[in-house]
Formats: C-alpha cells, structure tokens, sequence
C-alpha cells in the first residue's frame, strides 16, 4: 500500500492522500481499535471534532481535533 501511495502522489496528491486515510482507518480496524479510537483518529484527520451516537447502545463519543 505504501509504495501505491508513493507512486501515486506523484500523479494525483488527493488520491494519495484519500489512500493514507483509508490506510489508517484499515490500521485501527487491523488492530481491533476501539469505537473511542476511530473517533478520535476521525476528528484529528478532518481537522474538527468528531462523534458517534448509537441510541441503541445508549452511547455517545466525540472527540475533539486535537484528540
């Protein structure tokens, strides 16, 4: 994947970058990060706060861009 990305950015940086996203969110999962995890990555990668609300659960994250 990282070799993808490398030849990649060459050609189209914002494809590159939409594959470094993916790669770390497939990193998180790989490692059976927690719901708390994949929030805060979200809000650090976009740059703004983040949150999950599942009613069924009753449960609500958010995470602030700076983690």
């Amino acid at each position: 994947m990282r070799e993808l990305i490398g030849q990649l950015s060459a050609v189209d940086d914002g494809a590159a970058s939409a594959l470094r996203v993916i790669a770390h969110f497939d990193g998180l999962v790989e490692s059976r990060a927690g719901l708390g995890a994949l929030v805060r990555a979200a809000a650090a990668l976009s740059g703004v706060p983040a949150g999950l609300r599942d009613p069924s659960q009753a449960r609500a994250l958010r995470a602030a861009a700076d983690g």
